[in-house]
């Protein structure tokens, strides 16, 4: 038996009936409609360079860490930490990399968003 016969059909089929929407109709609709409507504040980032051992090139890494109660940014050993690759055209500042950063930060995790291609400045 394949793996599919073993995953219920409502938790892989993207339908009506099985409690989409029908006013979102694809999947570009569904990943960005959410984030133009539904606003993710700004978060805290501390850009950090660091150069490649491999090739020499440098890389740009904003760390959102959380913060104590002194609002001090710490790091918590015992939490995890989020390596966020943003894709082909973004940064620490998308919508969606801003609305993970806030929701992790919120459990005390530490997150890295790799900056690529020259986005954000670099």
């Amino acid at each position: 038996a394949s793996i599919v016969s073993h995953w219920p059909e409502s938790s892989r089929t993207y339908n009506v009936k099985n409690g989409a929407t029908p006013f979102l109709v694809n999947g570009d609709h569904r990943t960005g409609i959410p984030f133009i409507v539904n606003g993710v504040e700004d978060q805290e980032h501390v850009r950090v360079w660091t150069q490649s051992r491999f090739d020499g090139e440098y890389l740009a890494l904003d760390i959102a860490f959380p913060v104590n109660v002194e609002g001090e940014f710490v790091h918590y050993l015992d939490k995890p930490v989020y390596l966020i690759l943003h894709g082909l055209n973004g940064g620490s500042h998308e919508e969606y990399v801003k609305d993970l950063v806030n929701r992790r930060r919120a459990e005390n995790s530490t997150l890295v968003v790799l900056i690529a291609r020259g986005m954000m400045d670099t």
